[in-house]
């Protein structure tokens, strides 16, 4: 069973650029992304993009 941190202890550092910076633009990034190509497949599908 996992370790329970009391409510006043983080694992995550105070000012972390990783998990304020780089986390929230990747998968901010990633939904753009899966946005695109899930208009992509709605374009094949419906016949605007060709399929080759």
């Amino acid at each position: 069973m996992a370790r329970k941190l009391p409510p006043d202890k983080t694992r995550i550092p105070a000012g972390s650029v990783l998990f304020e910076r780089v986390i929230p633009l990747l998968l901010i990034g990633m939904a753009i992304l899966t946005v695109v190509f899930i208009v992509i497949a709605a374009g094949v599908l419906l016949g605007f993009v060709p399929f080759r």
